[in-house]
């Protein structure tokens, strides 16, 4: 005969359940937790990590591992991991583990002491074909003001690999951030553009301005008029494919560099916050959004994270991977959720190329790659040094327009629409508060001398009125009342409130 159940033991029951429901919700947000028999893991905390001879936080440590150690999962039971060690075997917390990767050095920057150098005329006569190194030693030279900024841009490229992957890794876990089944992992840097293989020699005479010039100087001075006439073609061709290629499309190079200046130009306006902890704060969160976002693409220079030094409430974003937010933006934003929908806004614009779309659209910008079209299709009426002249010339009116459009946010009412939405999204994916977006909208709206909306840049109300249905999709952010604090928390350190 069974025992019937009391009013007692059916209320343990559910409680029972509805804990035991909860942990597995919980598990299911929790990156480590995939954690396999077999494979290869890495411990990551800092100093050291304790192995236990149990598995529960009562077992005696018998053996410490630095961080780093690599460990081979023997035995699952979540969330313990049974491990072996060159140190030995024994139990520790899966949350201790990650995937090795993750521990690898952050990528040297792109730009190299030779670019940041003293620039000289030759450099600026000669410079490249393309938005390049050399192009930027012709603006740099131009902009003699932008020295000291651009030295801000390398310490801000050197600050993102000065990162400690352990650090990194012990702040996406501390806030709970991630899901499982995602690495903590930055996306690989792509390659730089690479030229065109030169053209052999080849005994005939070569179709297009090459060949034709060739031919003709065959006929006028033999061999080595030939190659004379294919040089000066070779060369036109090249400022013409130069040409295409810019009014075209930026290649990841591109916005690396104008990235680079439209960062430059925003340093130079309002410099760098001289708060230490406050900056390493801001590259902190969008290392995290970086490292587990899998919307977030590779781009040529990785991505760098700065506060400007103004009271006032803005953020810039640069293409290619450059964001900065001013002072006045993280001492207004109330947890680290609304901090990181401010910094994936701006990854929105970035990764959408919100600001190569509206400056295309522009007729200055037309007329200006107008004009590079126009030089090159002059053949052999343009050298090097009037094609590097032109090329400086129209990289400053680019990143000009730029920033005008970044620090104005001047994109129009459909991209910052484009944006809002992409940050939710990139919310939802790093499970940071997918509504914090929409109440960061909804604090501007009524917020006195708040960002103010104009005849480009569509007004708090309306954006959150927009952005309204893309969230309800996702129901109320469910991280829980101490994963929220513990996110407060954070950033009231970090801006010292």
């Amino acid at each position: 005969m069974h025992r019937r159940l009391t009013p007692h033991l059916l209320l343990a029951g559910l409680l029972l359940s509805s804990l035991l429901l909860l942990a597995a919700v919980r598990a299911a947000d929790a990156g480590p937790l995939d954690a396999r028999v077999g494979e290869t893991r890495a411990v990551y905390k800092t100093p050291t990590t304790t192995l236990h001879d149990q598995p529960t936080s009562l077992g005696k440590g018998a053996v410490v591992l630095p961080s780093g150690t690599r460990v081979r999962v023997l035995e699952v039971k979540q969330p313990w991991l049974r491990v072996q060690a060159a140190q030995g075997t024994g139990w520790l917390r899966s949350g201790e583990t990650v995937e090795p990767s993750a521990l690898n050095p952050n990528p040297r920057p792109v730009h190299t002491a030779n670019a940041a150098g003293a620039v000289n005329q030759r450099d600026v006569s000669a410079a490249g074909r393309q938005f390049d190194a050399a192009t930027v030693r012709g603006y740099r030279a131009s902009r003699q003001g932008l020295r000291q900024a651009y030295a801000a841009v390398d310490a801000m490229e050197a600050a993102t690999q000065a990162l400690s992957p352990s650090e990194s890794v012990g702040f996406i876990t501390g806030g709970a951030l991630g899901r499982r089944g995602q690495d903590y992992v930055r996306p690989p840097l792509l390659p730089p553009t690479k030229p065109k293989p030169q053209r052999r020699e080849q005994p005939k005479p070569r179709g297009g301005i090459g060949g034709l010039l060739g031919g003709l100087g065959e006929r006028l001075g033999g061999s080595t008029g030939r190659r004379l006439g294919e040089a000066v073609g070779q060369a036109a061709e090249g400022f013409q494919e130069s040409a295409k290629q810019l009014q075209t499309s930026f290649t990841p190079e591109h916005e690396y560099y104008l990235g680079r200046a439209v960062a430059a130009n925003a340093i130079a306006k309002y410099g760098i916050d001289p708060n230490p902890a406050r900056r390493k704060y801001v590259r902190q969160v969008g290392d995290a959004i970086v490292r587990l976002s899998t919307r977030i693409p590779s781009t040529m220079g990785g991505y760098h994270f700065e506060v400007l030094n103004s009271d006032a409430v803005n953020a810039i974003s640069g293409p290619g991977g450059f964001v900065l937010v001013t002072r006045g933006t993280v001492d207004a934003c109330r947890s680290e959720d609304e901090l990181a929908a401010v910094l994936a806004h701006e990854l929105g614009h970035i990764t959408n190329k919100h600001g190569e779309l509206v400056i295309r659209a522009s007729k200055a910008q037309q007329a200006r790659f107008q004009g590079l079209v126009r030089a090159a299709g002059t053949g052999t009426g343009v050298s090097e040094q009037s094609w590097g002249a032109q090329l400086v010339k129209v990289f400053d009116g680019t990143v000009g327009e730029l920033s005008r459009t970044a620090s104005e946010h001047s994109y129009g009412s459909s991209y910052e629409f484009a944006a809002d939405v992409e940050s939710t999204y990139i919310l939802v994916d790093v499970v940071y508060d997918h509504t914090a977006m929409l109440t960061q909208l909804q604090i501007l709206a009524v917020r006195p001398g708040g960002r103010q909306h104009s005849a480009t840049h569509a007004s708090p109300q309306m954006r959150a009125r927009q952005l309204q249905p893309t969230v309800q999709r996702y129901g109320p952010f469910r991280g829980g009342d101490r994963v929220k604090q513990a996110r407060i928390d954070r950033i009231n350190r970090a801006v010292g409130r």
